[in-house]
């Protein structure tokens, strides 16, 4: 009998299954948001399980759809500085057009569903304002995450989940 004095999440495959998820959805553009832990080892073992999926299914890895910059300053002694992430997070849709996001832990997730949320008031009130600029756009998007708890998006996000436990 084999005995084990440990257990652990499997990043890799974490990442892995939810882009082929997204994949089994018909998404081709999948965008993978990291915070600012970009050294850590576990953001690495999801990065590479998020690349091993696109290419077992003929999909060509773009470090362009690899997002460090929305959330690089994603930490307790900057969320004053989160007021904007949801314009960057914008932007990025809007250069990148992916069809769905994959957040690479909980407060990269946790702060992009207020970012969804907060584009699309945004864009409802462009709509009613009749600001044809501000209501284009690719939405719904499909979002994935890797997080230790459900992340509240609006009804209209499709979620897929690798809930990993503990804080």
């Amino acid at each position: 009998t084999k005995l084990t004095d440990a257990v652990i999440f499997d990043d890799e495959a974490a990442a892995y299954a939810l882009t082929e998820i997204l994949i089994s959805q018909g998404h081709t553009r999948i965008e993978l948001f990291v915070g600012h832990e970009v050294a850590v080892t576990s953001v690495h073992n999801r990065m590479r399980g998020y690349q091993r999926a696109l290419e077992a299914h003929g999909i060509s890895y773009d470090e362009e759809l690899v997002c460090l910059d929305v959330y690089e300053e994603l930490s307790p002694e900057s969320l004053d500085r989160l007021q904007s992430s949801h314009t960057k997070l914008r932007e990025r849709i809007r250069q990148d057009k992916p069809t769905a996001l994959l957040a690479i832990n909980n407060p990269v997730a946790a702060q992009m569903g207020l970012d969804l949320m907060r584009i699309r008031a945004q864009k409802m009130e462009a709509i009613i304002a009749g600001s044809a600029e501000e209501a284009d756009g690719d939405f719904p998007l499909a979002v994935a995450a890797i997080s230790h708890k459900y992340i509240a998006f609006d009804q209209n996000t499709p979620l897929a989940l690798a809930r990993q436990s503990g804080e």
